[in-house]
Formats: structure tokens, sequence, C-alpha cells
């Protein structure tokens, strides 16, 4: 009797941002030039914070699972794909160590990081927010299909601002796991049939690449915000496609605002 795959794991860590230690006293120095640059770049001074403080976290994280004994968050060498995506650089975490695929995403008081091992992994979090007509004008038909938009514009305003939530975060994490950024149209991944559903798999196309690639997605529920949705995805390998994963294994974990403390800056 053939043995039934294992899920495909991912460890998902939520970060609140709400009690994190003001940008300021936290060890911005642990930064990289790139990263502090980008920091500078920011004009909102929210999202620059929501940026640094998910950086430190990651850095922490990574330098955790490194496992190298007083490891610092400093020494975790990071670089950026093309489209922005932060990966492994050279140094401690570099290529001659287990290479985890890693994504992060941000919004409002919300962080989230997700790590697979075995599969490249993409993770978005948004915050719903009613549709306007300029959404219905310019957004919708930039983002969903034929199908996805009239099941939305057949919604109340209140149902239609959660469900185009649910499409856009699977849609995001689908883009990050698969490393093309905006090369996908998100027109072309229609989620229609699966607006109600918490998973799926899809078979993601782009002009780059006419076979694509397979990929699964599952929805997560964002700790204590009803009026946020999230969702983590990662793309299937050739090895996939015999005795394909059975789905996504979530396991959760809550970041401990300590660990910014333990990155203060010395006063």
């Amino acid at each position: 009797m053939a043995l039934l795959a294992s899920p495909i794991v991912v460890d998902l860590w939520w970060l609140d941002l709400a009690a994190a230690p003001p940008t300021a006293d936290c060890r911005l120095d642990v930064l990289d030039a790139a990263e502090r640059a980008r920091l500078a770049g920011y004009r909102d001074a929210a999202a620059g914070r929501r940026f640094a403080l998910a950086r430190i976290a990651l850095r922490v994280l990574l330098a955790a699972r490194d496992g190298a004994p007083d490891a610092s968050p400093a020494d975790v060498a990071l670089a950026a794909e093309a489209h922005g995506r932060p990966i492994r650089g050279h140094g401690l975490g570099g290529p001659s160590v287990d290479r985890e695929s890693f994504n992060v995403s941000h919004a409002g008081t919300h962080a989230v990081i997700a790590f697979c091992r075995t599969h490249a992994v993409g993770v978005d979090v948004e915050h719903a927010r009613a549709p306007s007509a300029e959404d219905r004008r310019t957004l919708w038909p930039t983002t969903c299909s034929a199908a996805e938009r009239a099941l939305l514009g057949a919604m109340a305003p209140d149902d239609a601002d959660r469900a185009f939530a649910r499409l856009w975060t699977r849609k995001e994490a689908l883009a990050k796991a698969a490393g093309t950024g905006l090369r996908i149209p998100f027109t072309g991944i229609d989620l229609a049939t699966a607006i109600d559903r918490v998973d799926g798999r899809v078979q993601l196309r782009w002009p780059a690449a006419p076979g694509g690639c397979a990929a699964l997605w599952q929805a997560v529920r964002v700790p204590g915000a009803d009026d946020a949705a999230a969702a983590v995805a990662v793309v299937l390998g050739a090895g996939d496609e015999e005795g394909a994963p059975p789905g996504i294994c979530i396991e959760e974990r809550a970041f401990d605002p300590r660990r910014w403390h333990e990155v203060r800056s010395a006063t």
C-alpha cells in the first residue's frame, strides 16, 4: 500500500507590533546598510516602524534558528531578490547552511513571519476596509478575475470587503512564494470557486513561465483581529508531483515581545 505524503510544515510567527518598544529604543544597528536605507526612505513613520520591527524580529529568529553559539541578529546575512523578497546572503546562515525559505508581511499592528525547510513559502496579512467606488473601478479589475468581480459585486459592502481581503492575501502569498512579484497577473489566479474555502491548490502561470508551477495556499486567522485576513502559500516542486502533499501543516507561535527588548539600544 502506498504511503501518504506528509504535509508541508510551515512555522508561522505572529508579531504584536503594539506590544513592541518604540522604534527609537530598538537596536537599529542590527539592520544592515540596505535595510537602514530602506527605513530612511519611508515617508510614513508608522510604516517605517512596522518594517524595522519586522526585520529586527526576522533577524532574531534567524539567528536562533541557525543555532550558532552567541549568534547576533546583526550577523545574519540577508540579501534581496529582484522583486524585493528577502533571502539569505553570505555570512551567518549563508549558502553553507540549510537555507530554509522565509517570508515576511505586516499590516497595522500585526506582522507575520513564515519559515519552511522544504518548499518556497509566501505569506501575507492585510486589514480589510470597505470598498470604495475607486476600488471597484481600478483595483478590482486589475486584481480579480471576471468571476471574482461578479461575486464581489453581488455582495453587501462589508461582505465584499472581507471577501476581497481574503482573495488578495491568497494571491499575494502565492506570488511571494513563487518569487515573481507582480509578474503573475492576479486576474489570472481565479479563486472564485474557492472564495469560501480555507485552502486549495492552483496552477500559477506568467509570461516568462508559460508552464508555471503548482502551489498550495491556506487561509490563516489573524490573532485577535476579525477585520484582517492572512494566508500562507508554498510552491510545489517536481518531486511533489507523485503523491502530492495533502496540504500545509501550519505551526503557529507568538513572538515574545521581550525579545525586542533583548536587542534594545544601550542607554
